[in-house]
């Protein structure tokens, strides 16, 4: 009889649990269905649609696992798991935003299903009711927001659904099996797709033996022996990631802005610091509002011990460290709750590593989870999980906290998720909620001057280069040391129209990284363009040194060399304007505007043998260039060259049969050759009786 009513029960539970695990799979992925009509915002577009490994499509898959996430910044982590879906999106659908956005929402259904599979195996004895509540607080979680809307967080996704592929793998094994490779190939290659698909995937290796052993009833040495198959995976990982992109990688050169503790001047400052960063973790997980996309310098600022939020980082995690030990045997999920917090959030929460951020959402999604199951436990009142169901008292205080608790989650999730909408109200929206940051407000400065540079209306365009310069102001003010925001906002101010500004801005960038390319040769544009021809040329020359074989800088101070020896021709200057018109001609040979000024000039000064030259040279590099080929015939009807004048005027009236300048050559040629009559056989024939009057009115200039 009793084993009975216990199959029942199992079955009932079994047939609850199904009913829970896609009711609440489907509640996330409602949840987040908005988002197929958001734009990319942060870096998708990098990871995305501007990566040079995503742009090929399937074909570049070897390169994928051969290369880091090349983007346009240069070498970023090692993810070629997340790269590979993104490849094949730009095979199947060009990457079109929508389809990714919706990838990320199955994804999401997809691991709130794993999710109750893993936990109902992993703590068979709680209810199925209990479970579901775990599950339900963490589709809910309005910490998820980022990972869910943003398609670059897809890493975080791939890494926690094959985190729980593998755990599930695991639970699947008959209980008293022993570990092998064989039985625990599947778990190994699943938790090996975790870690090439976010680095974070690792913490599986310690998570997943754990559980087992706190509550599942692995001995130690069946635990151990799983950690080091597991560990086989993350070595592999780890190697071919060190001979891909070496021990490390940076997403940005001012190290202050990725993480305030870069600016740490000793321990003191650093442990502090670190304890605040800590304490912030506890409170966002516990309290997710308000929600930012960026919380680096200067948002959480270098602490000492004189700080209250250091002592009660300290003090908090010590206190949940004690709870979980002193409750490993006595209350397991207890224990593993919190354990699964600190294990899952320590590659990333700044206490052992200094990582590339201050503090990130997307780094507590998996921690998360940690929290998800310490609430429904702690609700329903079950001390140890040695009891299958639990009273009637219990399930009303459990289906009332989950009601709360979730209802408050979903609110803050339905208030968060429209401003991932795009990236104009997401920086908005950090501005407003992390003002001190200085990535907050370069940001937001960017995307206004991104955003005036598509604007028709000169009004509308000149006030949104003032609200960019406005923020690119607050951000330097913030954290003057950033080159990059120096450099944006000469760029701000030069499309303003206040090229003075843009001058103190891109010297200032130039200062603070004096091998800044793009800034030096901005301001040699600016220079040139304001016809300070030294101050350009001084800055092209550094360009130049940097870059010796860019063709672009060559160009550059070929045409500044040029310009001056336009400016000393009109002056009367001839001989200087030869002499940078020869050093316009070193750096770019085949300029053919400078060839053709050169004889110009030479032939303004009656040197025509010279001029000729010039012009042959031209016409070597460009001979259909119209300009070229009438001075040619002029020149040459000049110089009494009259076959030659014939030629090339025939030539120019070939490239154009309404050329005057190359009829009128024709003309005088013919007629010097005593043989004007001769001329109805040649091109343009029918044109020159009737215009003979006028041509022979035309002077023949070189043509400028």
């Amino acid at each position: 009889m009793g084993s009975s009513v216990r199959k029942a029960l199992g079955t009932s539970g079994q047939w609850m649990g199904i009913q829970y695990q896609w009711l609440i799979a489907l509640l996330g992925m409602l949840l987040y269905v908005q988002t197929l009509g958001f734009e990319y915002t942060l870096d998708d577009d990098l990871f995305v649609k501007k990566n040079i490994l995503v742009n090929q499509g399937i074909a570049g898959l070897p390169q994928v696992f051969s290369n880091g996430s090349l983007v346009e910044i240069g070498i970023q982590p090692y993810r070629p798991v997340t790269l590979t879906t993104f490849a094949i999106g730009k095979s199947l659908h060009n990457n079109q935003v929508a389809i990714e956005h919706l990838v990320n929402v199955l994804l999401y259904g997809f691991l709130l299903l794993l999710l109750f599979n893993v936990l109902r195996r992993l703590m068979d004895q709680l209810d199925p009711l209990v479970i579901a509540g775990m599950c339900l607080l963490f589709a809910l979680h309005p910490l998820h927001t980022e990972v869910v809307a943003s398609v670059k967080s897809r890493d975080e996704l791939l890494a926690a659904c094959f985190g729980l592929l593998s755990w599930n793998a695991v639970l699947r094994l008959p209980k008293g099996s022993v570990v092998t490779m064989r039985s625990t190939l599947t778990a190994v290659c699943w938790f090996a797709l975790a870690a090439f698909s976010k680095e974070s995937g690792i913490v599986f290796l310690v998570l997943i033996p754990l559980s087992l052993h706190m509550l599942h009833g692995w001995s130690l040495r069946e635990s151990f022996k799983l950690t080091g198959m597991l560990g086989i995976a993350a070595a592999v990982y780890l190697f071919v990631r060190y001979l891909v992109i070496g021990t490390e990688y940076s997403e940005t050169d001012v190290p202050l802005l990725a993480n305030v503790l870069n600016g740490a001047s000793g321990f003191a400052e650093s442990s502090a610091t670190r304890m605040v960063i800590l304490y912030h973790n506890l409170r966002l997980l516990i309290a997710p509002w308000p929600l930012v996309w960026d919380r680096s310098y200067n948002q959480i600022p270098l602490s000492d011990w004189s700080s209250v939020l250091a002592w009660a980082g300290i003090l908090l995690y010590g206190a949940l460290a004690i709870l979980a030990l002193f409750n490993f045997r006595k209350r397991p999920v207890l224990s593993f709750g919190i354990l699964f917090f600190f294990i899952a959030s320590s590659p990333t929460n700044n206490l052992f590593l200094v990582t590339g951020a201050v503090l990130g959402e997307r780094f507590l999604f998996t921690p998360s989870l940690g929290l998800c199951i310490l609430l429904p436990w702690f609700l329903s009142g079950i001390s140890t999980p040695s009891t299958p169901v639990f009273g009637a008292q219990a399930k009303r205080r459990l289906l009332t906290g989950l009601a709360l608790i979730g209802s408050v989650y979903a609110i803050l999730c339905i208030m968060r998720i429209p401003d991932w909408k795009n990236n104009l109200l997401l920086f908005e929206r950090g501005v407003e909620d992390a003002p001190n940051s200085a990535r907050t407000n370069y940001a937001l400065a960017s995307e206004y001057m991104r955003e005036a540079n598509t604007l028709t209306d000169p009004t509308a365009r000149k006030a949104r280069y003032a609200e960019a310069s406005e923020y690119f102001k607050r951000s330097l003010d913030i954290l003057p040391i950033n080159h990059e925001a120096q450099y944006n906002a000469g760029m701000c101010a030069a499309l303003f129209g206040d090229t003075t500004k843009a001058i103190q801005h891109y010297r200032e960038a130039i200062t603070l990284r004096p091998s800044y390319f793009t800034a030096m040769n901005n301001l040699a544009v600016l220079f040139g363009a304001r016809l300070e021809f030294d101050s350009a040329q001084l800055y092209y020359e550094r360009v130049l040194a940097l870059r010796p074989k860019d063709d672009m800088v060559r160009s550059n101070l070929s045409n500044l060399h040029f310009g001056k020896g336009i400016f000393a021709a009109k002056a009367g200057d001839s001989k200087r304007a030869l002499g940078e018109y020869r050093i316009s001609l070193n750096y770019q040979p085949s300029n053919v505007k400078v060839i053709n000024n050169t004889a110009s000039l030479y032939a303004g000064l009656t040197q025509y043998d010279s001029a000729l030259v010039y012009l042959f040279r031209a016409y070597s590099v460009e001979p259909s260039n119209l300009m070229v080929v009438e001075n040619i015939a002029s020149v040459s009807l000049v110089t009494g060259q009259l076959d030659q004048a014939i030629e090339f005027g025939d030539r120019a009236l070939a490239l154009n049969p309404r050329s005057g300048k190359a009829l009128g050559v024709l003309v005088d040629a013919w007629s010097r050759k005593g043989n004007a009559l001769k001329a109805g056989s040649g091109p343009g024939c029918d044109r020159v009786q009737p215009l003979k009057d006028f041509c022979a009115l035309l002077h023949h200039p070189i043509a400028g």
